[in-house]
């Protein structure tokens, strides 16, 4: 985990949008399961970093809450939800979420087009999905799937209203850029409702390789981009510059924060499950940040 003329803290999406003034926190944590954390000279993290690794802060106090290196506690799993294919405890193997998502089928579109509509209920399967310009208008409870890779420019996802939501499945790379945003039809800014409905959701198998972990990205965010978004990528390296904002949370296999951009952590997040409907399954991340580096 780096954070490099970037930072990270919190806020509430309960209390409205995120504003430096009236609705900023100090709870964006950073937890790395195995490994270490870098915060430089013009970084800067509202939380506490915990990593099983060494811990480096080059600023004095850069990091406003607890720094703890070399933790010995358990710090959680790479992959909870099983994205991709494993082998469980009684060696048996087993089938990763996103090709059970595959296996439910849906509207079959190829390729996106601005004449496309998304309604609720509705599961669209892509082979890949690139968009330019447009207003992407979800309308209801809508499961996107992804076979290949999402690349978006100046492009809004507009939820139609409080009751809509967006969860994005795919299995390639997503390229989030030039003035990117997510949004409700009124303008508002999203957030966690009564009902504890998260409005954009994205979840991924993108494997990037060890070697490249600058280069090879499971998720780019860059060129003034600004998401909502719960992001659940643990085997995709992530990347926000250029001034690229996520509001929510990250799980990534090695997250990087730099070029005066930011990680806003919700703490609406903190008592969700993953996957609605699904007791058992770990609650979204009290942490922002995850690192998980290949052995």
């Amino acid at each position: 985990m780096t954070v490099k003329n970037g930072f990270v803290n919190s806020y509430d999406s309960r209390n409205g949008a995120y504003d430096t003034t009236s609705n900023s926190l100090k709870n964006g944590d950073i937890t790395v399961t195995d490994g270490g954390a870098e915060v430089d000279s013009s970084g800067s993290v509202d939380g506490s970093i915990t990593a099983s690794g060494e811990i480096g802060v080059k600023k004095v106090n850069s990091v406003s809450g607890d720094v703890m290196a070399n933790s010995t506690d358990d710090l959680g799993d790479c992959d909870p939800l099983h994205m991709v294919d494993y082998t469980d405890d009684d060696g048996v193997d087993q089938e990763g979420e996103i090709n059970k998502i595959a296996a439910t089928g849906g509207t079959v579109r190829t390729i996106y087009k601005n004449s496309n509509v998304f309604t609720d209920g509705n599961v669209y399967v892509y082979n890949e999905f690139n968009t330019t310009g447009n207003d992407v208008l979800i309308t209801g409870d809508v499961t996107i799937y992804v076979k290949g890779d999402i690349t978006t420019k100046n492009t809004a996802f507009t939820l139609a209203n409080t009751s809509s939501s967006l969860t994005i499945y795919t299995a390639g790379q997503i390229d989030i850029k030039n003035n990117t945003t997510t949004v409700y039809a009124n303008g508002n800014a999203l957030s966690i409702d009564a009902d504890n409905k998260v409005p954009v959701s994205i979840y991924s198998s993108y494997i990037s390789t060890p070697t490249k972990k600058d280069e090879d990205l499971g998720l780019s965010v860059t060129s003034n981009a600004e998401i909502y978004a719960r992001v659940y990528m643990p085997n995709g390296n992530v990347s926000l510059t250029g001034g690229g904002n996520i509001m929510g949370s990250v799980r990534g296999n090695e997250v990087s924060v730099s070029s005066a951009t930011a990680i806003h952590y919700d703490e609406a997040l903190a008592d969700i499950n993953d996957i609605a409907g699904e007791n058992n399954t770990p609650t979204s991340y009290s942490s922002v940040a995850y690192y998980y580096p290949d052995e």
